[in-house]
């Protein structure tokens, strides 16, 4: 059910998810004025794009190719 379609955006996905989890690990790990403050919002940030990652890459394409042979079955 997965086409080629899917695989070609992948990449450019997975780069830009990447890129902003990169631009975000100063305020993790830095250290000056604000930091501390921004800490909350970055880790944040970052968990929710990667747990949304994972699930708009892995888990919807998998449940929709289990209803869609589940609906099939239920055809036959």
């Amino acid at each position: 059910m997965v086409n080629n379609n899917e695989f070609c955006r992948l990449k450019p996905i997975l780069m830009t998810i990447i890129t902003i989890i990169l631009a975000l690990m100063p305020f993790l790990f830095g250290s000056g004025l604000g930091v501390p403050l921004q800490r909350p919002l970055a880790l944040t940030v970052i968990g929710g794009l990667a747990l949304g990652t994972l699930v708009s890459l892995y888990f919807i394409p998998m449940a929709y190719s289990w209803l869609y042979r589940k609906g099939r079955d239920s055809e036959e």
